[in-house]
């Protein structure tokens, strides 16, 4: 899905989502300034057949930019991937690296290269190479053609398991509300092995599970029980 929320992200930054993350110290940036005005941002998933295409033009890198031995780049991509979900924006003394970020989650390659040491096209390498639907890419298109704007990739964010609690959720994919629950047949759920017996048996917890010690409703997403292998 691609993220529509690009320009309801207040410039001034005080909507809801912004506010509260400068209340954290985090770093929050709307990330419009500078881009073309006559452009828009896609939303690109790599290793996604559907989004093949979107990909076959980005230049991959310079003549003679070398490789980096494997261990170095298994590092970098964990780095990545960390970084992303867990550290970008958060200031340095709470172990973050102060990038600016949007509340979509994404920060700019250039940044996100820089903090990590590494080349542009070191960090485009390894994101290619992570595994799908981990991350995402955000590569600028003409609002007028509707062809890439250029043969760089912009922004990057990580697609799941972002812990940055002012994200706003709905610049990842659609809410699911209670006038859905008609279209839905069943809900699929990823989780450990040792969580599906109490899955089965109470439903899905809003605080976590067995973790959860508060009063709350227990949901159940569908009136059928079933654990497939």
């Amino acid at each position: 899905m691609n993220d529509n929320g690009w320009m309801t992200q207040a410039t001034d930054l005080m909507d809801t989502y912004s506010h509260h993350g400068k209340d954290l110290g985090h770093t929050v940036d709307h990330l419009r300034n500078g881009l073309p005005g006559a452009t828009w941002v896609k939303t690109i998933r790599p290793n996604d057949p559907k989004h093949q295409d979107d990909w076959q033009d980005i230049q991959w890198g310079k003549p003679n930019s070398g490789f980096m031995p494997a261990s170095e780049f298994h590092e970098l991509k964990s780095s990545l991937v960390g970084l992303l979900r867990l550290h970008g924006p958060l200031p340095r003394h709470d172990g973050g690296y102060e990038l600016e970020t949007n509340s979509g989650g994404w920060m700019r390659m250039a940044d996100v290269a820089y903090a990590l040491n590494h080349s542009y096209y070191d960090v485009l390498s390894a994101l290619v190479c992570i595994a799908p639907c981990t991350l995402e890419g955000g590569r600028l298109f003409s609002r007028s053609s509707l062809v890439p704007w250029d043969r760089k990739l912009e922004f990057v964010r990580a697609a799941t398991d972002v812990a940055f609690p002012w994200m706003d959720i709905r610049r990842w994919g659609s809410p699911v509300q209670n006038q859905h629950a008609a279209m839905l047949s069943t809900v699929c759920h990823t989780t450990s092995v040792t969580a599906v017996l109490g899955i089965i048996r109470f439903g899905f917890l809003p605080g976590g599970g067995g973790l959860s010690e508060e009063d709350r409703p227990i949901y159940q997403f569908t009136p059928f029980r079933s654990c497939t292998t």
